[in-house]
């Protein structure tokens, strides 16, 4: 599944959001990304990347896969 430009997915749900690293989930699953959760449990494991939307063990401190984060680099 191939997001269109500036897309990205919701690495919990993988519904098209916009892509955004500092904000990876859905208004759903995140509840507007609330800064104290997102920043108190950094680690919390995430079942999508959110730039290709591929299965990965990913985190929302780290929100892309091995594959995404080497081609961005």
């Amino acid at each position: 599944m191939k997001p269109a430009a500036k897309q990205g997915f919701c690495i919990y749900c993988r519904k098209l959001i916009p892509f955004n690293p500092k904000f990876p989930t859905c208004t759903t699953c995140g509840g507007a990304c609330s800064m104290t959760v997102r920043f108190s449990s950094t680690e919390d494991a995430a079942s999508y990347c959110h730039k290709c939307g591929e299965s990965a063990y990913i985190s929302t401190s780290n929100p892309l896969c091995d594959t995404c984060r080497k081609m961005a680099n």
